[in-house]
């Protein structure tokens, strides 16, 4: 499709998402487009890297929240003050033209700029780079670059990392980063079309607020939102454990992934106080013992819930225990009976069988003779009440679930 340029951005499906925001999640399917955003940036990832400041820290390899977080920190123990900006909408109010005249300065190959201008026009209007694509990442790092740029080279600022449309400028004169907040709004609104949602200036001192942290010289607390919700989710994901609305991977996932963040904090007591340590070393153990046992016997695994549990300690077996009950769908029916075995239909899908009966022998009693009386017809035929069908799985359904597990 790429080479005889037939590939066009397929229609997206939407999901409302509230991260706490309410977002629109535009989401595209596998193939080809996922297969080609994926293909694309493992080319132009690179070469849009080298364009970034090394303040930059989201969408990079080696960079990230952490990396970032630990920078502020570095920050907030050299200077007075933080002052801190936000764009207001940030990903739907990227307009199109200037985003691609960016990458045009960028890029020279034809065939590869008509490819990355359709899927910046994929979605209605002159404006939106859609939250959901990978492609839709990097740009947004790409055109907040010029924000850098500008920061770095014109208002000579030091220490200003960015962590995509959340950025921070470091300095010891209040006057002079108010100065700095109106010519970034300025640059903003004049050069990139965007509104700043957040314009304030903080001490150091007092905290700096910034991707989930509060920063403070000598140390570093969780948000009072996120440790709002890590006590919120340490209530609410046992129950769900137990109505088995979620795995024990996902259960030991989710518990990780907030213990995980809660580390680069000093939040020895929170984990503590809360049980996110006792919680999430519980269910390590679990699985651990669970690895132990093995694969159950397939006899013993007859649920969907069965099966979430399985795949993500025991993927490669749960995908054969899967391509097994899919295989074992189909069944021989008898649709008839035959005279003579050349009457019937034998392919693929279709086989005659001889028909016996057990006749007494004339000359040894209590004998009995299996004897051929007939044929029959039978064709192969996909079983309404086969296993994968008992269990609650469509066709579709498991042959997706096969897929994921490659």
């Amino acid at each position: 499709m790429l080479e005889t340029g037939q590939f066009t951005t397929s229609e997206y499906t939407t999901r409302l998402i509230r991260d706490p925001k309410p977002r629109i999640l535009y989401i595209l399917p596998l193939y080809p487009d996922r297969i080609i955003q994926h293909a694309l940036m493992n080319i132009l990832q690179p070469i849009w890297d080298k364009k970034l400041i090394y303040q930059s820290y989201a969408c990079r390899p080696g960079k990230g929240q952490h990396k970032c977080s630990d920078k502020i920190s570095e920050c907030v123990k050299k200077y007075k003050y933080c002052a801190l900006t936000d764009i207001s909408k940030f990903y739907p109010s990227i307009p199109h033209k200037r985003l691609y005249k960016i990458v045009e300065r960028k890029i020279k190959d034809k065939r590869l700029l008509v490819l990355i201008k359709d899927i910046i026009d994929s979605v209605e209007g002159d404006i939106n780079v859609p939250i959901g694509n990978l492609v839709s990442q990097h740009l947004g790092n790409l055109y907040l670059n010029e924000l850098d740029q500008y920061v770095s080279h014109e208002l000579k600022i030091k220490n200003s990392p960015r962590y995509m449309d959340n950025k921070a400028y470091f300095g010891n004169d209040k006057q002079e980063l108010k100065i700095v907040l109106d010519k970034v709004e300025k640059f903003c609104i004049e050069k990139l079309e965007l509104k700043l949602s957040q314009k304030e200036i903080v001490k150091c001192s007092h905290g700096v607020m910034f991707i989930g942290y509060r920063h403070f010289p000598g140390y570093v607390l969780l948000k009072k939102r996120t440790a709002k919700k890590t006590k919120k989710a340490i209530k609410i994901l046992p129950k769900q454990l137990k109505a088995k609305k979620i795995t024990y991977v996902q259960y030991t996932s989710s518990l990780g992934s907030r213990k995980g963040w809660a580390v680069h904090a000093n939040s020895h007591n929170f984990c503590e106080s809360t049980g996110l340590n006792k919680l999430f070393d519980d269910a390590r153990q679990h699985l651990k013992e669970v690895k132990m046992r093995g694969f159950p016997k397939y006899s013993d695994i007859s649920t969907k819930y069965d099966v979430e549990n399985l795949k993500g300690t025991f993927p490669k077996e749960t995908k054969k225990f899967l391509e097994t009950i899919m295989n074992d769908r189909f069944i021989w029916v008898t649709t008839g009976t035959l005279e003579h075995k050349e009457d019937g239909i034998t392919d693929e899908t279709h086989r005659v069988i001889e028909v016996y009966e057990d006749i007494p022998d004339d000359e040894i009693e209590g004998k009995l003779n299996r004897v051929i009386t007939g044929y029959a017809q039978q064709e192969f035929i996909e079983d309404s009440n086969a296993r994968m069908f008992r269990m609650g799985y469509t066709l579709e359904e498991i042959e997706i679930l096969i897929e994921s597990l490659e």
